[in-house]
């Protein structure tokens, strides 16, 4: 009994160790980047202002985030898979996009959620 005990207990601490010395990987998350950054190609998305002007919000890194952003008009992948949960109309619709690939809204939409892949 007594051996079986210090047998889980060493391989208890062995596993815990490697835990605490093993390095944790880069956090994931989505995050609102410059347009004009160059080092990254962004999912992008373009907002209809007025009736001539438009404003752009760009988005990098991966994972999933919730957004709320009226009156888009395009989408445009960047340099990553794309999903975009939108609602036009009333209706909810998810659009999944390869990289470098975009979409004209026939009018505009509300963007409610981002996955970059």
């Amino acid at each position: 009994m007594r051996t079986t005990l210090k047998k889980i207990t060493a391989a208890a601490a062995v596993a815990i160790g490697a835990l605490l010395a093993l390095p944790a990987g880069p956090a994931l998350a989505i995050g609102q980047v410059s347009c004009a950054d160059n080092k990254v190609t962004p999912a992008k998305l373009n907002i209809k202002t007025s009736a001539s002007t438009y404003t752009s919000r760009c988005f990098s890194g991966a994972g999933v985030t919730a957004v709320s952003i009226a009156n888009v008009q395009r989408v445009e992948a960047g340099g990553n898979k794309l999903t975009v949960n939108y609602e036009l109309a009333g209706l909810y619709h998810t659009k999944t996009f390869t990289p470098g690939t975009h979409i004209n809204f026939g009018s505009v939409v509300r963007v409610y959620e981002l996955r970059i892949w």
